[in-house]
C-alpha cells in the first residue's frame, strides 16, 4: 500500500463524538429499528444492544423489529408516545439503505404522523458507508487471522460478504465497502458475494477464489448478529474445506455489540434532529425501475 493510502486510512480512525446529553433528551424518544431473525439469540443480542442505547443517553429508547419478531415498529413507536415523547426519532440499526429504510419504515413513520399529531417524527438514515464501519470491518479480518499461521497479505484473498438486496443500489454499496477495505488493508485482493436475493453466491465467490493463486481466503460477513444467514456461511465453508483442502478458509466474526457503531448511530440521530439526513435515493430501484 502506499504511503498516501496509509494516511489515508489512519484518517478513518477519528472518533465521532457522542449523541448530546442535554436536558430535553428526557423528551426525546428514539425508537432504535432492527431488522429481525427467526434465531430468538441474534433478536436477544439487538435487545441487548438497545440497553446499551439507553446507556448513552438521558432519554427513551425503545427497541422495534421491521419483521419476524417483537416489538413491531408501531408497537415501539405508541408506547414512545404513551412514555412522554414529544419528539421521536425512528432509528434503523441497518447497515444499508435498501427496502426496509426506503419504504417499510417510512410507511410506518407516515403512519404515526397521522395518528400522533403533536408528536415531531424525524427517520434517521442506516448506519451505511462510514470510516468506522470500514475500522470494525478491517479488525474483524485482524481477529479471524489471529489465531492462524502467519501469511502475507499478498497471498490472503478476502470474500466480502453482504446480506444480499433487491435494490441494486444498497447491492453497489457493499463493492465500495470492498474498495475501501482493499485500500485500507493492502490484500490482494477483495471480492464481493452475497448471502441470498442476487449472484455472486457465496459458494459461487469461494469457486472464483479457489482459481485464483491464493493461499487463504477469509470470508468477512458484514452482518451484526449470529443468526440464520451465519449458520448458512458456515455450511458453506465447511463444504469449501472439502471441495478445496489446498486453500485455507478462515471466516471473520460478525460486527456484533462493538461501540463504535453505536458512534456512527448517534451520529446518524444527530443528523435527522438537525435536519441533515442526506440517504440519496438517485440509483435506488424506486427512482430508476
Amino acid at each position: 500500500m502506499s504511503s498516501n493510502l496509509s494516511r489515508r486510512a489512519r484518517s478513518y480512525s477519528r472518533p465521532v463524538p457522542d449523541f448530546d446529553r442535554r436536558s430535553e433528551m428526557k423528551r426525546v424518544a428514539i425508537v432504535l429499528v432492527g431488522h429481525g431473525s427467526r434465531i430468538a439469540e441474534a433478536n436477544q443480542s439487538f435487545l441487548e444492544l438497545a440497553d446499551q442505547v439507553r446507556r448513552r443517553t438521558d432519554g427513551l429508547v425503545e427497541p422495534a423489529f421491521v419483521e419476524l419478531a417483537e416489538p413491531t415498529i408501531p408497537q415501539a413507536l405508541e408506547r414512545a408516545v404513551r412514555r412522554g415523547a414529544e419528539e421521536i426519532v425512528i432509528a434503523p440499526f441497518l447497515l444499508l439503505a435498501a427496502g426496509h429504510a426506503k419504504v417499510d419504515i417510512p410507511t410506518h413513520v407516515e403512519a404515526a404522523r397521522a395518528r400522533f399529531t403533536s408528536v415531531r417524527f424525524t427517520q434517521a438514515a442506516p448506519l451505511g458507508l462510514h470510516p468506522l464501519m470500514v475500522e470494525i470491518l478491517s479488525d474483524r479480518i485482524t481477529q479471524a487471522q489471529s489465531a492462524a499461521p502467519e501469511r502475507a497479505a499478498s497471498d490472503t484473498a478476502v470474500l466480502l460478504l453482504g446480506r444480499g438486496s433487491s435494490d441494486p443500489d444498497a447491492n453497489s454499496d457493499i463493492y465500495k465497502l470492498g474498495r475501501l477495505l482493499w485500500e485500507r488493508r493492502g490484500l490482494a485482493t477483495v471480492e464481493c458475494a452475497f448471502c441470498g436475493v442476487v449472484e455472486p453466491s457465496l459458494p459461487q465467490g469461494l469457486r472464483k477464489l479457489s482459481r485464483l493463486p491464493y493461499r487463504r481466503v477469509i470470508v468477512a460477513p458484514y452482518l451484526f448478529f449470529s443468526g440464520v444467514l451465519v449458520r448458512r456461511i458456515e455450511t458453506a465453508l465447511a463444504n469449501f474445506r472439502q471441495e478445496c483442502p489446498e486453500t485455507e478458509a478462515l471466516c471473520a466474526p460478525t460486527l456484533g455489540d462493538d461501540p463504535r457503531l453505536l458512534d456512527v448511530l448517534f451520529l446518524r440521530v444527530r443528523e435527522a434532529r438537525e435536519g441533515l439526513t442526506r440517504m440519496s435515493c438517485d440509483l435506488c430501484k424506486y427512482k430508476v425501475g
